[in-house]
């Protein structure tokens, strides 16, 4: 049976560790693989991407680093900075929107993988997590232009899972860190660049996935 959610023990314990003190074999068998594409890729024994044509993608759950709002609510300048609960729902949603767009428009737009809703022998299950979301410089109005003297906008963690839809078999887990370098806020306003930083992000990890799907049809 296919998992309705992430292996919440899994994802905690692997997003906490620093990439070079990830373990070699996972909690459930899968084996670590030296890979130039994340920083920690692991594969169950003889898994392959070839059998499969069409995608069907998970709706991305999206965690903040532990105390991220209170450390930044303690930082601000001014109380219009400051970062309610409410604020975390909405940068969450917006995130995990993105990464839906980004994912759809290079598997699909650009890989020619249709994007489905139901199992298939050729249809891959794609369930993405990010976890670890650092946000230098939130902006809690999304009406508000905000500039600040950051030079990144943040850092964020993939924490992706692949499954063969038919059988719900775990195929691979990625685990990657990634911190948004040189976005040079200073004259410019956060929101825009918030936004231009994490696609960069996001479209690292989309042509990831779709080059390593197009090299498994090969």
């Amino acid at each position: 049976m296919i998992r309705t959610a992430i292996a919440v023990f899994g994802l905690q314990a692997m997003s906490a560790l620093a990439a070079d003190t990830l373990p070699d074999v996972t909690h459930d068998g899968l084996k670590r693989h030296a890979s130039d594409a994340a920083a920690a890729v692991y594969l169950a024994e003889g898994a392959t991407l070839a059998p499969y044509r069409r995608i069907l993608l998970v709706d991305c759950q999206v965690a903040f680093q532990k105390d991220w709002q209170r450390e930044h609510n303690m930082n601000v300048a001014s109380d219009r900075q400051v970062v309610t609960a409410n604020d975390m729902v909405r940068i969450r949603e917006a995130l995990a929107a993105e990464f839906r767009r980004v994912f759809v428009e290079e598997l699909q737009t650009n890989g020619g993988y249709e994007i489905v809703d139901a199992p298939a022998d050729d249809v891959l299950i794609v369930r993405p997590a990010i976890v670890n979301l650092v946000v230098n410089s939130p902006v809690p109005n999304p009406g508000m232009k905000i500039r600040t003297n950051y030079v990144s906008a943040g850092a964020m963690t993939l924490y992706m899972e692949l499954y063969d839809s038919a059988t719900g078999t775990i195929l691979a887990r990625v685990v990657d860190p990634e911190v948004s370098k040189d976005a040079r806020f200073e004259t410019r306003n956060a929101a825009v660049v918030n936004k231009e930083e994490a696609d960069k992000i996001l479209g690292l990890w989309a042509r990831s996935l779709r080059e390593q799907l197009d090299a498994a049809r090969r």
